[in-house]
């Protein structure tokens, strides 16, 4: 019997295939909610999905640019200081002005 751990990233490989074909994979950025709760959201109109989060880069796009910076001989140290030092981008800087505060948790 396969252990909890397994069981539960076959499940959210099966999420994800799912929402892959009904063309939902910007779900998959969403934390702190369940299924159901978006897709009650969705259903009222009140689920902006132009509003989520997604990642600038891939695992994989990431990993290729920092094998091409190790390839032409630089460190992991250097790489990593140099993304850590340079300025977000224009891209970052404008999402980050646009977005509103996060409303309080009431219990």
């Amino acid at each position: 019997m396969p252990s909890s751990k397994t069981l539960h990233y076959t499940e959210q490989e099966i999420i994800g295939e799912e929402l892959e074909k009904a063309g939902l994979t910007d779900l998959l950025f969403v934390g702190g909610t369940d299924f159901y709760s978006l897709a009650d959201l969705r259903k009222l109109s009140l689920l902006d999905f132009d509003k989520i989060n997604k990642p600038k880069y891939t695992a994989v796009a990431l990993f290729e640019k920092i094998k091409e910076q190790i390839d032409q001989g630089k460190t992991l140290e250097e790489i990593i200081s140099a993304y850590e030092n340079q300025p977000p981008s224009f891209e970052t800087q404008e999402k980050l002005s646009k977005q509103t505060p996060k409303r309080p948790v009431l219990n």
